[in-house]
């Protein structure tokens, strides 16, 4: 399929959604969030797991999107495990009737010739053809969009699209699943709670992940058990905030479907397609935001913030600051047992992301999980806060961090970092002060005024360059006009379609006008 052919699809499908404002469609009476859950569906694959990767970022889209979207299903259609083309004699039996069948991958239980019982995930058959066609014209849309859109150019919006391009062509290759399944495994081989299913590396590829098949309930089944329930669940808060503060590698998408209890009440994790990673910097900059979020302390907050998004450009702190401190007010009067964590880590990425702070992905996985997390606590113990216990147990390995009893490899690293700093920082600034001394230290001034006068060089620069090759034009027309009258008015309108876009450009400074969204909205509205 040609990208023409599928990019006029897409058009038919929005119309049909009504995201067309020239199409009139039954569908409009519907909130945006459900439609827009449709269109991802009707569109297909790639853009039914796009739904699903957007689920996780709060800081891209409202509350009641990212609600709709957590609930996206693919009702993919069951295909033939023959045609992924699998060597059945690596198995004694493989039950046809797939166990679940998704977008991307279809699940059937199997049993080996020793006579253990597995599950096969498999590839659906020509998906990755289809994701990388698709992803390749969704880059090519954000990037218009980008020249022609404000708000897209001012959320980056290619470079989003190519960060969910990198995951589903991750999600897409099983060897990246397996990799996180044996490193969970390793993680989690001492702790007799966690039941991780047993890999067989042999008999994996790209396209096929086989797992040893835990018998084990959902979590769910506990509700009316209160007792269990309650023990259920804060095993599970607790090992969710081991792997995120100790193992730095931890289960981004926990919701009853991925969690299995065994019959030795053993915690079973399944599906490892969505992993977080915390590097340790990230993981202390991450204590010290629950802390600050604790003690409502919005200075720290925002210079954590700052660190962790690494924005392209200076951010005004104290305009950032406002914002947050704004945020906090917003929980005012609120104990920390009566705040959600998921909507305080969603309202701090939706803050971050209005000042162009791109926190990194891991930090829209951990709210995923957050949000998830308290779902189950719904689910099964009303009562319990997630907030308060994330709070409990900042502060006890925060104390543990800093304690210097406690310095023990990176720990150790910092203090030494620290006591070197300390001794050679006179011998720096000594260097520093004799650098000035010989003239060999260069000093940048940056002048708005400058930037301006060098812009307005550049557009008069090319202004005369647009003008002489518009007259040239011009006066070549009169001679082509004389000798070939029939192709004279090809030339005069090609002449005319520069010489307005020149002064087009010329107009706008040397940039491209971009329309705004929020300036057509308020145009609609009145």
């Amino acid at each position: 399929m040609s990208q023409l052919t599928r990019l006029s699809q897409i058009a038919t499908i929005l119309a049909k959604h009504g995201f067309a404002s020239q199409f009139e469609s039954k569908n409009n009476r519907k909130p945006a969030a459900e439609r827009f859950c449709e269109l991802l569906e009707d569109l297909g694959s790639t853009f039914i797991k796009i739904g699903q990767l957007l689920s996780a970022r709060s800081d891209l889209l409202p509350p009641d999107f990212i609600q709709a979207l957590s609930k996206l299903q693919s009702r993919a259609p069951v295909f033939d495990f023959h045609s992924a083309q699998i060597d059945s004699k690596l198995f004694r039996e493989i039950d046809p009737k797939p166990l679940a069948s998704a977008s991307v991958a279809q699940v059937h239980r199997a049993i080996l010739h020793t006579g253990e019982p597995v599950v096969i995930k498999i590839l659906r058959p020509g998906i990755r053809e289809q994701v990388r066609e698709d992803t390749a014209l969704m880059l090519m849309i954000m990037q218009v969009l980008e020249w022609l859109v404000q708000e897209a150019s001012d959320f980056q919006a290619r470079d989003l699209a190519a960060e969910f391009s990198r995951s589903l062509a991750e999600e897409l290759d099983f060897k990246n699943e397996a990799k996180n399944l044996q490193a969970f495994a390793e993680l989690n081989k001492d702790r007799p709670l966690v039941k991780v299913p047993k890999l067989y590396p042999e008999l994996c590829t790209s396209e096929i992940l086989v797992m040893e098949h835990i018998d084990g309930r959902s979590i769910a089944d506990f509700k009316h058990d209160s007792k269990q329930g309650t023990k259920l669940l804060e095993n599970i808060l607790e090992l969710e905030f081991l792997q995120v503060f100790s193992d730095g590698l931890f289960h981004a998408d926990p919701h009853p479907g991925n969690i299995l209890v065994t019959p030795d009440s053993q915690i079973a994790f399944i599906d490892f397609g969505a992993m977080g990673r915390l590097a340790r910097d990230h993981q202390d900059r991450l204590l010290a935001i629950l802390m600050a979020l604790s003690l409502r302390d919005p200075d720290t907050l925002a210079r954590q913030l700052i660190y962790l998004g690494n924005p392209p450009q200076r951010v005004n702190m104290q305009r950032f600051k406002e914002a947050i401190r704004r945020l906090l007010d917003q929980y005012a009067g609120l104990s920390i047992s009566n705040i959600e964590a998921g909507s305080i880590l969603s309202d701090m990425l939706q803050a971050a992301f209005e000042f162009q702070i791109r926190l990194p992905k891991e930090f829209a996985l951990l709210t995923k999980m957050t949000v998830t997390l308290e779902g189950i606590v719904r689910l099964l113990h009303p009562g319990l806060n997630v907030s308060s216990r994330l709070a409990e147990h900042a502060k006890q390995l925060f104390f543990d961090r800093i304690d210097p009893r406690n310095f023990k490899g990176t720990g150790l690293k910092a203090a030494l970092q620290l006591a070197m700093l300390s001794q050679d920082l006179p011998a720096q600034v000594n260097q520093t002060l004799s650098d000035l001394e010989r003239g060999e230290v260069q000093i940048r001034v940056a002048s708005e005024d400058l930037v301006r006068i060098e812009r307005a060089l550049r557009v008069l620069a090319l202004s005369l360059i647009t003008g002489f090759s518009s007259m040239a034009m011009v006066l070549g027309g009169f001679y082509v006009f004389e000798k070939y009258p029939r192709f004279s008015f090809v030339l005069w309108a090609f002449t005319v379609c520069i010489s307005l876009s020149a002064a087009g450009w010329i107009f706008a400074g040397g940039k491209l006008p971009k329309i705004s969204l929020r300036f057509l909205g308020k145009k609609k509205r009145a």
